[in-house]
């Protein structure tokens, strides 16, 4: 199974896309950056296991999205 590809701008235009499909098919995607400074995308659980480390709570998942929207509101 070939690992899906996108460039940057299209990454962005469908981020909230994109971060579905990574957790709901648990397969990475390569973000495509000029200069060949490319990165993947892949969700928590996946990096979990290849990192081995511990999950964070989701009380403080939580509360850096309440940040990130207080922040918006400002």
């Amino acid at each position: 199974m070939a690992t899906d590809v996108t460039t940057l701008s299209k990454a962005r235009q469908n981020l909230e896309r994109l971060c579905d499909k990574v957790c709901d098919r648990r397969e990475p995607v390569i973000i495509a950056r000029k200069g060949g400074r490319h990165v993947v995308l892949m969700s928590l659980a996946d990096y979990r296991y290849f990192t081995g480390e511990q999950e964070p709570s989701s009380e403080y998942l939580n509360s850096l999205h309440t940040d990130r929207e207080r922040e918006k509101d400002t």
